[in-house]
């Protein structure tokens, strides 16, 4: 009996891993073309932008993705002076750096062994910003800023804004319809929402084009906010949770990594933490 179970163990956690796998390396699922210089690719492990200036000279990318997803990415850039900003350094958004060996590098602060350990020794930033930080750039006619929130979802995560289009690049700070994969050791809910809240504050949003699921508008940030202001509200009241969980029932989870119930762990242990 007892080799029966684990065979059976085996087959479950085999099952998930090639779905996830699966999932994880799917090439770009959608493609939105969303004026003549500039592309949003949906999918292929992140949400990436590529905003090319009018003579096609000169393109910023914002998160090279990874696996056939940065692959299927790296053919849709012609520019040789290519502008990279990585929102953080976890792998689904800077492993595609390596196939861009010219490429300038922006991104936040963080240890060269956790870059090295989740890019797969990806090409490193050749800036790297502190909390905090903003950098402005011109692409063609399009104002660019980019600016380091600080830490929330991992160590440290930036977010891009095109003025003239006030549209917001915001990597993981949002994730549309998904439960957000909290695993980082420096995730911080807390520095999370106030993140949000910045950001709310300091950009004319019209379009949000989150780390992960669909090109939304600025709801999509009052909707991440209500999401953890919820379950934080909620924490102790188990009637409330269940009413919690079954609201949002219908957001994807990325199996193993993701889910409502984590949110809840990872929320209260952070309270309990800060209790101590």
């Amino acid at each position: 009996m007892g080799y029966v179970l684990i065979c059976v163990i085996l087959f479950i956690l085999v099952s998930i891993g090639i779905y996830v796998k699966k999932s994880f390396e799917d090439s770009i699922i959608k493609t939105i073309q969303y004026d003549n210089n500039l592309k949003i690719y949906v999918g292929g492990g992140c949400n990436s932008i590529v905003l090319t200036s009018e003579d096609g000279k000169k393109a910023l990318i914002v998160d090279t993705k990874y696996f056939k997803g940065s692959q299927e990415l790296r053919k849709e850039v012609n520019a040789p002076d290519i502008i990279i900003v990585n929102t953080h350094f976890h792998m689904d958004h800077a492993r595609g750096n390596k196939l861009y060996p010219n490429a300038y590098v922006i991104s936040g602060t963080c240890s060269w062994k956790q870059w090295d350990f989740d890019t797969a020794h990806s090409k490193r930033p050749d800036k790297v910003m502190n909390p905090g930080e903003e950098i402005s750039l011109k692409i063609g006619n399009e104002n660019v800023r980019i600016m380091n929130m600080g830490s929330a979802h991992s160590s440290n995560d930036c977010v891009v804004y095109l003025g003239n289009r006030k549209i917001l690049i915001t990597g993981d700070l949002i994730w549309v319809k998904i439960h957000p994969m909290l695993l980082d050791s420096n995730c911080n809910i807390s520095l999370w929402l106030k993140a949000l809240d910045k950001m709310d504050t300091v950009f004319d949003i019209n379009t949000i084009v989150p780390g992960h699921g669909d090109v939304s508008n600025k709801f999509a940030l009052i909707e991440m906010r209500e999401y953890f202001l919820s379950i934080t509200k909620a924490l102790n009241d188990p009637a409330e949770l269940k009413l919690l969980k079954n609201k949002y029932k219908d957001f994807k989870t990325v199996p193993i990594f993701g889910g409502f119930d984590k949110t809840v762990k990872k929320i209260k242990n952070e309270i309990d933490k800060f209790q101590k």
